[in-house]
């Protein structure tokens, strides 16, 4: 039970009080305030049944007992003078579900003719009218008791050795389900004919409106954020009362009583008015997916468990939200025996259920009664979470995140790295820390904390390498930059075949290249690469730390890479640099190359098995080729196509083009061959990943599981907010349904940056022209407010075709699936995506990265401001909003 409080004497009496002992026990007893919990309201009980001390089960502003100064009041009592007997009275609680805490004897009771009980509601009632109405409610189920019980600043008496009962359990009641029995308690009493008439006499008396159905208008109402005009804590309002029960704890829904009034007094009953049904929310097959994936309904079912009677409440409200719903409630109800020792137990059942169904009683939320709650992955309710809304957000009730201050993530992530680099084995160390956590500048505290450790940097960029350079040269390290050819400005023609060398495979070229340019004395580069030549050999024979990028990386050799004690790679380089290294050969080069080559050669043997895989029914055939060594002597063959790579390549993929345009105009297939460029990565240099999007299973596949340690830094909570628009899914085909949603997003957000899609720039305001795929490691929108629109979906095929490269089983025919409930950073909801779990979580870390590394470039982690993000995947962190746009 929740700490309660009443207003108790300290004096005992033997019997009952004469009429100068009662002044002074009114006078006193308001200042008495006792709080009870679980383990002393059982001493409280003994104290007023069997020592006698007096009782009011409310309390009192300024300690005065009067109604005026009315507090709250938690316990409700009923004074029996007569007309009942105690086993009569118990008979009838315990048919309408009205359960006694305690009961006594009063001083005048002659053979127990005379008594009290007293009923503990589920949480203390600090609104006047609605402890009023509980309190009435109460006596029209036991008329029976004394008319004075309508006062609730009365107080009662105790007595003297004179308890009767206390359950141990402790029950509880609740408006709610009191009103509702009430209803039942007046059609036995008075027949389904005539009823509401003694409802709607009970409603005008009590100033409460019915509802559709002529029924007193009162609800459980789950996480209120606004309900115009109603009373919250006892504050005053004509139209409403909410009865709050505050002490559920963060994890729980905040449930709420609502009693809706009627202050004019105009309830009147209409016997012949029809009331409209509405169809079920919920179809009946939704029966089989409850019988699937809730816990609770299998106990039901297979009675592997007695469910209690909130158990049986709760999963009653849920049922009756499905065509025939409540039909199979009762069938399991009957067929299970609950009630074999009364079948007016199950008629009252009947009523329950289409009280419940009638009056639209929405479904209770799991964490406030299943016994699987907190083992179970659930959102607030047993449909929401079998069955999620389209567009919807549900939040996985038991899912929480721990956030410490940013000062001891910070102590993390430099704890974790200086264990990395003083780590003995050659194993990949991938640490998962957050954008802004202060990763470049924990990268140079270890370079002037161990000078004698040589550390090579690899940054995403050029620009971000030259950051660091700068950063580290102005903390006095000794460091040193490789050089890049696209940091030279060099004529568009001269870095046109550079990178067609660097593109096809040719790398071998571009250094002969540049010294002819040198040789010839081109003045619009010469000395440029004159220097480049000259500061690259600088940086291949240096001996101190040093600054590169993921590609230099990826591609540098062996005895270069062994120069170094710690090689320290900041960001995702297989997201970064890996991925985008995507080759795609047309079939039509192909064919070229048949051309001119040998047809029993090694290459043309490839070839022509990788064209046979167009004759596969496959949508999007994969398959398994050797690596085979390139002739230098068929360089000359290609030089608009990698096919090096394709040598050296083992797996592949046949892109076919079934659109419109399958042909060129000079009726070539579009048709393409696929793959990823072969990396040379090794684990012979102690080697550290820092990320915030670097995901662990994607590692694992790409480096091994056994080379890989993985260890994900603790985390902070945002300085600033993520608010997040999730009722489209603004993928690019969405967007491009209504270009003028970014005006609309403007407006709706009085924000102006915007990152989204490249090829959506041109409708956006972008200052520093970001994009997904191109804003890692920018500062450019620290602390202001931003937009980001869309949800980054990769082609299906490059889903596949990574994890057919990095070798995890996974189902090849698997299809994109529109709307397939998933569940991810605490939320339940629909996604266009996959069955096959390593697909799923491919695509899911793909779109992920992107979209953290577009909120992050506001750096909400340390400044308090504002990013809003318009997609339908779930960022951590972010506040779920709803809005047109």
């Amino acid at each position: 039970m929740k700490e309660i409080k009443v207003s108790l004497d300290t004096v005992g009496y033997n019997s009952k009080p004469k009429d100068g002992e009662i002044g002074k026990i009114s006078n006193r007893i308001g200042k008495g305030i006792e709080h009870l919990c679980s383990t002393n309201i059982r001493s409280f009980v003994e104290n007023v049944g069997n020592k006698g001390q007096t009782f009011c089960p409310a309390t009192f502003h300024n300690g005065s007992r009067k109604k005026e100064n009315f507090e709250q009041m938690p316990i409700f009592v009923l004074d029996i003078d007569g007309g009942i007997t105690k086993n009569e009275l118990f008979e009838r609680a315990e048919k309408y579900n009205t359960p006694i805490l305690f009961a006594y004897e009063t001083f005048s009771s002659v053979n127990k003719n005379r008594f009290r009980v007293g009923f503990l509601n589920d949480v203390s009632i600090s609104d006047i009218r609605a402890a009023e109405i509980l309190q009435n409610a109460l006596m029209t189920i036991f008329p029976e008791a004394d008319k004075s019980s309508k006062d609730i600043s009365k107080m009662y008496f105790g007595g003297h050795n004179s308890l009767l009962h206390f359950d141990f359990s402790i029950p509880e009641i609740n408006i709610e389900s009191v009103v509702r029995n009430l209803s039942l308690y007046l059609r036995d009493k008075h027949g389904p004919t005539h009823y509401k008439r003694e409802i709607a006499k009970f409603a005008k008396s009590n100033k409460i409106k019915l509802n559709k159905n002529n029924l007193l208008d009162v609800s459980i109402v789950e996480n209120i954020t606004k309900i115009d005009g109603t009373n919250i804590v006892g504050k005053i309002s004509p139209i409403s009362i909410i009865v709050p029960n505050i002490a559920n704890g963060e994890k729980l829904p905040n449930l709420n009583y609502l009693i809706n009034l009627d202050e004019g007094c105009t309830n009147t009953f209409c016997a012949n008015e029809k009331v409209l049904k509405n169809h079920n929310p919920f179809r009946a097959s939704v029966l089989n997916d409850i019988s699937s994936k809730c816990e609770l309904f299998k106990d039901f079912v297979n009675g592997r468990r007695w469910l209690d009677h909130d158990e049986l409440f709760g999963l009653a409200t849920n049922l009756v939200q499905v065509e025939s719903g409540a039909k199979k409630f009762f069938e399991i109800l009957v067929a299970r025996g609950y009630f074999e020792y009364s079948e007016e137990k199950y008629s009252q059942w009947n009523y329950h259920l289409n009280y419940f169904k009638n009056n639209g009683y929405k479904p209770k939320s799991c964490s406030l009664f299943c016994f699987h709650k907190d083992l179970c992955v659930h959102t607030s309710n047993i449909l929401s979470t079998v069955k999620p809304k389209y567009h919807a957000m549900e939040r996985i009730a038991n899912f929480e995140e721990n956030f410490v201050s940013i000062d001891e993530v910070q102590k993390d992530l430099e704890q974790r790295m200086e264990m990395a680099v003083k780590a003995d084995s050659y194993t990949i160390d991938i640490i998962k820390a957050q954008t802004a956590i202060g990763k470049s500048t924990t990268f140079i505290k270890l370079m002037k904390k161990y000078p004698n450790i040589k550390f090579l940097i690899a940054a995403s960029s050029n620009d971000l390498k030259r950051e660091l350079l700068d950063r580290a040269i102005y903390e006095g390290v000794e460091i040193k930059s490789s050089p890049s050819l696209h940091e030279l400005d060099l004529p568009d023609d001269v870095m046109e075949k550079i990178d067609n060398y660097y593109n096809t495979g040719r790398h071998r070229l571009v250094k002969p290249y540049i010294k002819k340019l040198i040789k010839h004395n081109d003045p619009r580069c010469s000395e440029k690469l004159a220097n480049y030549l000259s500061e690259l050999e600088e940086f291949n024979n240096s001996r101190c730390n040093a600054v590169t990028t993921h590609k230099k990386i990826m591609y540098m050799g062996e005895e270069q890479r062994e120069k170094y004690d710690v090689v320290i790679i900041d960001e995702d380089i297989i997201l970064k640099s890996f991925i985008p290294e995507q080759s795609t050969i047309p079939v039509y080069e192909f064919n070229k190359v048949l051309r001119k080559i040998p047809p029993n050669s090694q290459l043309a043997k490839k070839i022509k098995v990788a064209l046979n895989a167009a004759e596969s029914e496959s949508k999007f055939p994969l398959f398994e080729l050797p690596s085979i060594e390139w002739d230098d002597d068929e360089e000359g063959m290609s030089k608009t196509v990698d096919m090096p790579s394709f040598c050296e390549a083992k797996r592949f993929g046949y892109l076919k083009n079934t659109g419109e345009n399958n042909l060129s105009e000079v009726g070539r297939s579009n048709d393409e061959i696929v793959f990823f460029k072969p990396v040379n990565f090794k684990s012979d240099v102690k080697t550290i990943i820092v990320s915030a999007t670097v995901d662990e299973t994607v590692c694992k596949y790409f480096f091994g599981e056994d080379k890989v340690n993985f260890y994900e830094c603790k985390k902070a909570r945002y300085s600033g907010s993520l608010n997040q628009y999730h009722n489209k899914s603004m993928s690019r085909a969405c967007i491009k349904k209504g270009p003028a949603v970014f005006d609309k997003i403007e407006k709706l957000t009085n924000v102006k940056e915007t990152i989204t899609f490249k090829k959506f720039l041109g409708s956006v305001k972008c200052t520093h022209e970001l994009y997904f795929g191109k804003t890692e490691g920018r500062n450019c929108y620290e602390g202001q407010d931003i937009n980001v629109v869309g949800t980054p979906h990769q082609p299906e095929w490059i889903y596949k075709l990574f994890a057919y490269t990095l070798g995890p089983d996974f189902d090849v025919d698997s299809e994109l699936k529109h709307n397939l409930p998933v569940v991810h950073n605490g939320y339940k909801f629909r996604f266009s995506t996959y069955e096959d779990e390593v697909l799923r979580n491919i695509q899911f870390w793909m779109i992920e990265s992107d979209l953290e590394q577009a909120v992050g470039r506001a750096r909400l982690l340390r400044h308090p401001c504002r990013v809003n993000l318009f997609s339908n995947f779930p960022l951590s962190q972010a506040v779920m909003m709803e809005a047109e746009y």
